[in-house]
């Protein structure tokens, strides 16, 4: 469970270098009301794997040093059924990091409305090859339908350099502790072997290849690619393949 004292986030059960297990911690926020507050902390819901986990993860982008590097108007939301601020192309087969998305271009907005939704808004499309989007206002996002979100590194100043704070910053944040016992989930095992080799998920629609697991947030798998500048937080309970 993550705990929030003093807009300091600590995340249990993760650690901040290679040789010690503890809690990270993030930079702390200038402001004490800066990072939103956790929801309370239910039982969680067998029908609702990652929900709590994508409002985790989400939280820890609208804090510094993170927040100053993100395209807030770049995201991707994935259910089952539709994609929120991206068409589906073609996958680009390659040895190269990549994914199927066509510029996403949905908002998130920190803060949410509730403890069940997150405020976002963009075009809503179908999950199939088509620059057409349906005519229908999005204003929020049932986290519990939620299967992966992506977002790019803002573009202002230099790409690659928001790119890298992110990735080192989220690494160092989410490093597994090296002390745990052999991994018996999936998120665990991809994230233990991220370091030998990146890795290729489909969730749905979206297709990512190649890219680098930076960690995970409960069960909501953390990675990087570093072509497009871009990053997702996938529900591990909705991978449908591994490569």
């Amino acid at each position: 469970m993550n705990q929030f004292i003093r807009g300091v986030i600590f995340l249990s059960n993760y650690s901040c270098t290679n040789n010690h297990c503890g809690p990270c911690m993030p930079q702390p926020c200038p402001q004490p009301n800066c990072c939103p507050q956790p929801c309370p902390q239910p039982a969680p819901c067998s029908d609702c794997p990652c929900g709590e986990n994508f409002r985790r993860a989400l939280n820890l982008l609208c804090c510094p040093p993170l927040s100053a590097a993100v395209n807030f108007d770049s995201f991707a939301l994935i259910s089952d059924y539709y994609i929120l601020g991206s068409a589906i192309g073609t996958a680009p087969c390659n040895n190269r990091p990549g994914d199927n998305l066509c510029s996403p271009c949905a908002t998130y907005t920190c803060g949410g409305d509730g403890c069940e939704t997150i405020s976002v808004s963009g075009p809503l499309y179908p999950p199939c090859t088509s620059a057409d989007p349906l005519c229908t206002i999005i204003s929020q996002a049932a986290l519990c339908s939620l299967k992966a979100v992506s977002f790019d590194a803002a573009s202002g100043g230099d790409p690659i350099d928001n790119f890298q704070l992110i990735s080192q910053t989220l690494s160092q944040m989410l490093r597994p502790c090296h002390c745990q016992p052999c991994p018996t989930c999936l998120p665990t095992a991809l994230t233990n072997a991220a370091a030998s080799h990146a890795v290729t998920v489909v969730v749905g629609p979206l297709v990512v290849e190649n890219s680098t697991i930076l960690g995970q947030i409960g069960n909501v798998l953390v990675l990087s690619n570093a072509t497009d500048n871009r990053f997702y937080f996938i529900c591990a309970n909705a991978i449908d393949f591994i490569g």
